[in-house]
């Protein structure tokens, strides 16, 4: 038998009616709180010795009415239901007007983290604000620079240890100036089409270093591939046959760009001199690497 609690008064809630059981098959009570608000809470709960301070969600939360955060300024408490479709659940939000007039509802922690900030307001600045620095956004060149700027300084970028955790930086006259590359840019060979490649890996990007080529040229001076597990390009080891072959692919070499082997060898050390021979003899633009 489940003991009837309608009436009963457990801190600030009193019991409404009963509801539907938990999954475990546990008794739930619908109460109604001083402040307003509706809680449904377990009959075991309600009974327990921490009954006298019982109230619903709303009441544990800080009252920030009239607080300010960043350009926005708490009205009053604004309880909508989640946005998990059907759910009974009413998460905390807060009537907020900003100081550009605009009212919005935001959630309580968005509020008390910073992750919101204004109406839009202030995002919507922030973007207008920098496509007019240059009025170049939508322009090939400061596509390629912008680029350039993503693998040298954001770790979040998949290329990012391959550049500036290996000291491979912008120089200090492109890294912000978007102008300054532009202007070099169009008086050293830039057209649609082209990419900006290292003549020297190991080195970052500079006037001195940079040069524009085509897609196909940029792959054969590009670095050795993460997943080598032989330390050179074009050097691979074949566990079946115990032996490391050596392979180059590029311009006027077979039909169709495909591979060109170049044979089998005991040590990856002989398998990159002979790629790089090959290259030699055959004038190829695939960069000479050292043999360590």
């Amino acid at each position: 038998m489940v003991k009837n609690e309608v009436g009963n008064r457990y801190g600030k809630l009193v019991v409404v009616e009963r509801v539907e059981n938990d999954k475990h098959d546990f008794a739930r009570w619908l109460c109604k709180c001083d402040c307003g608000g509706s809680h449904i809470a377990l009959g075991i709960s309600l009974r327990s010795k921490k009954a006298e301070g019982r109230s619903c969600p709303v009441c544990k939360t800080e009252d920030i009415t009239g607080r300010r955060f960043s350009r926005l300024v708490v009205m009053c408490r604004a309880m909508r239901r989640s946005t998990r479709k059907a759910s009974p659940r009413k998460v905390n939000k807060w009537y907020c007007l900003c100081d550009c007039g605009q009212t919005k509802i935001i959630d309580y922690h968005h509020l008390q983290s910073g992750h919101t900030k204004s109406c839009r307001c202030y995002a919507k600045e922030q973007t207008s604000k920098a496509k007019k620095t240059h009025g170049m956004s939508t322009h090939s060149l400061y596509v390629l620079w912008y680029d350039m700027k993503l693998r040298c300084e954001d770790s979040r970028h998949d290329s990012y240890e391959l550049y500036s955790s290996k000291g491979r930086d912008i120089c200090e006259e492109w890294k912000n100036d978007m102008s300054a590359f532009m202007d070099w840019a169009l008086n050293n060979g830039w057209k649609k089409g082209l990419v900006l490649d290292r003549e020297d890996n190991s080195l970052g990007y500079s006037p001195e270093n940079c040069r524009f080529v085509t897609y196909k040229e940029n792959s054969h001076n590009s670095d050795i591939q993460r997943r080598s597990k032989t330390g050179y390009a074009g050097v691979w080891y074949d566990q079946g046959g115990g032996k490391y072959q050596s392979y180059i692919h590029g311009v006027d070499i077979l039909p169709n760009n495909r591979k060109k082997h170049l044979g089998r060898f005991d040590t990856a050390e002989q398998a990159v001199a002979a790629r790089n021979n090959y290259i030699k003899v055959h004038k190829l633009p695939h960069r000479i690497q050292e043999i360590k």
